[in-house]
């Protein structure tokens, strides 16, 4: 169990030569630095084994290229090519899945990701067995789960609850070019956190809110859960070879980050263009329908409720 103070605590996720533990000492919150000119870009591969890379809050943070043409192979040869998200600044307060997997992806293309958790922490933390073993092969209290959705970040401890916690967050925001959330919708807005209070403070924010069923319709208030919109989003009714079954793998949770990681590279670009940020609106459900793809597609066409492969009659021979 951690023991943080009152508003919050800093530490990494997972340092560089340190088990995976909840006993981490604390470290000055992050500051994110201010960009550099593109042509001072020095970046270096990540390479880890199941861990979250570790930053230093005095690490430089280099500009996101204006365009492919800024830097010449030749000039560069004898360091790799910058990572093409290198400069972008990444808030995350998502938590499981759908949002933390977003988030990694753009992470693992170079972004800067700061993750918020609550005191108590990740929910996914504790989502074992498996647990991740240290360099003795003894496992520690940080679940496979936990750590296969939040490599290439840093983390920090923050109470909402708090003035300064809030406060700490805010000054977060006025650092960061992307906000990523799944809290059910509306309940940031007490923490002056919703879009709306915080797109008239910093226009060019990109905003992107995760939820069940989005930001608007009859269900909009309710939570959604990756087992539940596998069942209602019709992917169940296809997988299994006599009842729908559930997949796996927390498909819709994973293509939901896919759907909203491509949403948000899109409004950067777009940001290049208008000066402007935006919100993204991704929902489970939405995307669940989206992934069923061409037998969606057969449904509309048919008018047939789909079925599994399993039980579909055999093609005829040649």
């Amino acid at each position: 169990m951690w023991t943080p103070s009152p508003a919050l605590i800093a530490r990494t996720l997972r340092p560089e030569n340190s088990p995976c533990d909840r006993s981490l000492p604390p470290f000055p919150l992050p500051h994110l630095p201010p960009r550099r000119p593109s042509s001072q870009n020095k970046v270096s591969l990540r390479s880890s084994r199941c861990a979250c890379r570790a930053f230093s809050s005095s690490s430089p943070s280099p500009s996101l290229p204006s365009s492919p043409s800024s830097s010449s192979p030749s000039s560069s040869s004898s360091s790799p090519p910058p990572l093409p998200l290198e400069g972008v600044k990444v808030l995350d307060l998502s938590r499981v899945l759908a949002g933390p997997f977003a988030s990694q992806l753009l992470a693992d293309l170079g972004a800067t990701v700061i993750k918020v958790e609550s005191p108590s922490g990740d929910d996914t933390r504790k989502w074992g067995p498996p647990y991740v073993k240290n360099e003795k092969g003894q496992e520690t209290s940080e679940s496979s789960y936990f750590v296969s959705a939040n490599r290439g970040k840093k983390s920090i401890v923050c109470d909402l609850r708090t003035e300064e916690g809030k406060q700490v967050v805010l000054d977060l925001v006025s650092q960061s070019d992307v906000f990523i959330e799944n809290f059910r919708v509306g309940n940031l807005a007490k923490y002056g956190l919703d879009f709306k209070s915080l797109s008239s403070r910093f226009p060019k924010l990109i905003y992107c809110s995760i939820t069940g069923y989005g930001q608007g319709g009859p269900r909009s208030s309710e939570p959604g859960y990756d087992f539940m919109i596998q069942a209602q989003g019709g992917l169940m009714s296809i997988t299994g070879e006599s009842e729908p079954s559930k997949v796996g793998v927390a498909s819709t949770d994973i293509t939901t980050g896919l759907y909203a990681s491509n949403a948000i590279m899109a409004s950067l670009i777009s940001r290049e263009k208008t000066g402007r940020g935006q919100m993204i609106d991704v929902a489970l459900f939405d995307s669940q329908l989206a992934l069923l793809s061409y037998r969606a597609q057969d449904y509309l066409d048919s008018g047939k409720v789909l079925v599994s492969a399993f039980l579909l009659p055999s093609l005829p021979g040649p």
